[in-house]
């Protein structure tokens, strides 16, 4: 396939599952700014790269005690700053890495 040939901009892509999802692509692949809505019914709003969540955004959960994270991703995992918001009302807001709460910024600093 040659470079021209190659979706760029703007577009829609939906997944042997049934993952959908719309918004920017480089070179035929997800990168920039879109949304996916998971089969499952998981939804993904901010910046893509490569597939992946990667960047800031956010991810609401349609079942399970989690309601939305938002904030920082990295190649499809929770990390960085972010806050998570759960059915229950409580919030975690602080440093997550490879999807894991490590706590506050103070908390996080002295783990890591």
């Amino acid at each position: 396939m040659e470079l021209r040939d190659l979706k760029n901009g703007e577009g829609k892509l939906t997944t042997s599952k049934g993952t959908i999802y719309n918004g920017q692509f480089q070179n035929d692949v997800p990168n920039g700014k879109g949304e996916y809505n998971y089969f499952n019914g998981d939804r993904y709003v901010g910046d893509i790269k490569d597939y992946e969540p990667d960047g800031i955004g956010k991810y609401e959960f349609k079942t399970g005690t989690k309601v939305y994270y938002s904030g920082e991703f990295k190649n499809g995992k929770i990390e960085g700053q972010g806050t998570f918001t759960f059915a229950s009302g409580t919030i975690e807001s602080g440093i997550w890495e490879n999807d894991e709460y490590l706590g506050t910024k103070e908390e996080a600093t002295r783990i890591i």
